[in-house]
């Protein structure tokens, strides 16, 4: 199903800025969507802090990749060890990253479940389309000082 989708500020920090995604026909972006699903929520509270935490600590000294889990490509996910949750995101460059959706992950694989491999797949299609965007020369969108510019809104085949 072809979605429009524009790729919106979440945070300006030293070392990074980070980026997230919100689907045209949704008021929330996906890392709002993340937020409020897990913020205050006791269950999850020691786990979503930690994420937290790595967020903050990678917004002062940069996206760097020993704070991330590979999960294929530039799709990388937080925390980098054991964790009941998971935040999906995807390295656009050392300074910018994009931030998707995440989960509870209950299962050994990403593949076998359907709520996470569709946040990975859409975040993956997005932030290839994005980096295409930024190496061709017949678009606008380029990185500044760790900031996007140009236009950052676009239609993309989601997995729905």
């Amino acid at each position: 199903m072809k979605r429009i989708i524009h790729i919106e500020p979440l945070d300006e920090y030293e070392s990074a800025n980070f980026y997230t995604i919100r689907f045209n026909d949704e008021e929330d972006s996906e890392f709002d969507k993340f937020f409020s699903k897990f913020d205050g929520i006791p269950e999850y509270e020691s786990d979503f802090n930690v994420i937290i935490s790595y967020l903050n600590k990678i917004g002062e000294q940069g996206v760097i990749d020993r704070y991330f889990r590979p999960e294929g490509g530039r799709v990388i996910a937080l925390p980098i060890y054991s964790n009941k949750l998971r935040l999906y995101c995807f390295k656009i460059s050392e300074c910018v990253l994009l931030i998707g959706n995440g989960a509870h992950k209950e299962v050994e694989k990403v593949q076998d479940s359907e709520e996470l491999s569709k946040y990975v797949s859409d975040l993956r299609i997005t932030g290839k389309y994005l980096l295409s965007r930024i190496e061709s020369d017949k678009y606008d969108t380029c990185i500044h000082n760790c900031t996007l510019y140009g236009n950052l809104e676009f239609s993309i085949e989601t997995t729905e």
